[in-house]
């Protein structure tokens, strides 16, 4: 009687993971942004001609990076709020980490938990970002030069020792890094103006 009920229930197990294996393993379009909520042309074409590159980044991201949640309709070709009006795009996407920490990791001091963060989810992101050579090549050269300045920013080690510091003040990870690079900027920019 017990192993009939075990063999029903392996085999209602087998027959649930058959079935739901597809579903379970596919990706949820939603993260990308749909062609009817960009606001230009611009913005339309590049999504249309990149739509399997941006599939691909989804998949990425769903299959290989544990406890990374993308936002809805984030993966897309954003354009810079900080820049003229012109129509400049880059590949952007907002994600969330839902992750419940080790003990280990808990013990850690807050700088090196954010830097533990940072290294194993923004580099690999940027890293996938610009995997496909037909979007870092596109015919816009600051698109592919966008991304990889972040990723140039993201491995550089005195930026990474700069925003480590402003963390161990108390500031949120996303503010260290953002006053890092400002002060890279600022201070690049005053050299700039010297010559």
């Amino acid at each position: 009687m017990r192993s009939e009920r075990l063999a029903g229930a392996a085999g209602a197990l087998a027959l649930l993971l058959a079935v739901g294996r597809g579903a379970l393993a596919t990706p949820l379009d939603d993260k990308i942004l749909p062609l009817d909520q960009y606001t230009t042309e611009k913005g339309r074409v590049l999504a249309t001609k990149h739509a399997e590159d941006l599939r691909a980044l989804n998949a990425g991201i769903y299959h290989c990076l544990p406890w990374v949640e993308v936002d809805k309709h984030s993966i897309s070709f954003q354009r810079p709020r900080h820049l003229p009006p012109a129509d400049a795009r880059y590949l952007s996407l907002r994600i969330f980490i839902e992750q419940d920490p080790s003990p280990t990791f808990a013990s850690l001091p807050m700088q090196d938990r954010a830097s533990a963060m940072y290294s194993r989810y923004v580099t690999p992101l940027l890293h996938r970002m610009t995997r496909s050579k037909a979007m870092t090549a596109d015919a816009d050269p600051t698109r592919g030069a966008i991304l990889a300045a972040h990723l140039a920013l993201a491995q550089d080690p005195e930026l990474a020792a700069e925003a480590d510091r402003r963390i161990a003040q108390g500031r949120s990870a996303a503010f260290a890094w953002r006053a890092a690079v400002g002060g890279f900027a600022e201070a690049l920019g005053a050299l700039l103006a010297k010559l």
